[in-house]
């Protein structure tokens, strides 16, 4: 559970990732979730990742959200 929760505070930072990369290719990197031993650890990652992800879409420009974006793991798509 510890793992998917993390995942779900850092989901708001992909849109950062989504901007600035044509894909994610889940093979070629080494993800480790960021350890939690409180719920205020949760909550920063959160609020970090949150800022991150509102920054970057209040800096796009339209022609930003056009491009395709792909999430692969390898050849699976």
């Amino acid at each position: 559970m510890n793992a998917l929760t993390v995942h779900l505070a850092e989901l708001p930072s992909w849109v950062q990732m989504a901007l600035t990369s044509s894909e994610l290719d889940f093979a070629k990197m080494d993800y480790t979730p960021t350890p939690v031993s409180s719920s205020a650890d949760l909550l920063e990652i959160f609020e970090k990742a949150y800022c991150q992800g509102r920054d970057a879409l209040s800096t796009a420009k339209e022609e930003d959200l056009l491009p395709e974006w792909t999430l692969r793991n390898g050849g699976q798509v």
